[in-house]
């Protein structure tokens, strides 16, 4: 992962929610929707 733009994103309850390597314009909504979650 050296060098390369990467997300991994876990959740409250730890678990792997998303894994993206390079430059994406998801997070962000990704973000608001495990946060918006019970």
């Amino acid at each position: 992962l050296q060098g390369t733009p990467s997300v991994i994103v876990v959740d409250r309850k730890g678990i792997l929610r998303d894994v993206s390597f390079g430059q994406t314009g998801h997070i962000d909504g990704l973000i608001q929707q495990i946060l918006s979650e019970d």
